[in-house]
């Protein structure tokens, strides 16, 4: 952005300059570093957790296999609306600090020629379809997170369902640990 040309700040509004800066440095200073601890801690729990259950009770492999093939049909499918919902959602935001940015700019110009209701309502439409943007995200976010959920407790329940029938076959402890 140092060595940009005058061009680059004439043809982007400056609304849509901000909103990359800011969501930029927002991501990589606030969330980059809880999301991947976050991550490596729920990588490295769901990799213990299938291979202790793996070694007490084979009969699990397979149900470990579907369950990972469905995680990633899930997943391939469900990020490319997360990302397109995302990239609609960082676009929708533009406008919103385009127009602010205009009106802090000539506020005195504003105060004169009493144009408060003209950037008011679009303002309001910019939030409003930025809203809407937001929304989209939240749903394909949670559309993966119910699937996710679902596919737990499937696994649970088959969890369960060995331990009931493989009783008197392995040992107690060993069971119930997998449980």
């Amino acid at each position: 952005m140092l060595r940009a040309d005058i061009l680059f700040f004439d043809s982007n509004p400056i609304g849509r300059i901000v909103t990359r800066f800011s969501k930029d440095l927002i991501v990589f200073d606030l969330l980059a570093p809880i999301i991947s601890i976050i991550t490596i801690q729920g990588f490295f729990r769901t990799a213990t957790v299938v291979i202790l259950i793996s070694i007490i009770n084979y009969w699990m492999v397979p149900v470990v296999a579907v369950c990972a093939v469905l995680m990633y049909f899930i997943m391939t499918k469900g990020t490319k609306v997360m990302i397109e919902a995302q990239r609609r959602d960082s676009e929708s935001r533009s406008p919103i600090h385009g127009t602010f940015a205009m009106a802090i700019n000539g506020l005195v110009s504003l105060r004169v020629a009493e144009k408060f209701q003209f950037f008011r309502q679009d303002f309001i439409n910019g939030l409003s379809y930025g809203t809407n943007a937001t929304f989209c995200y939240v749903i394909a976010n949670r559309w993966i997170g119910i699937r996710m959920d679902i596919l737990c407790c499937l696994f649970n329940f088959c969890i369960a369902l060995f331990l009931i029938l493989l009783k008197g076959k392995i040992d107690k402890t060993l069971l119930v640990m997998s449980l």
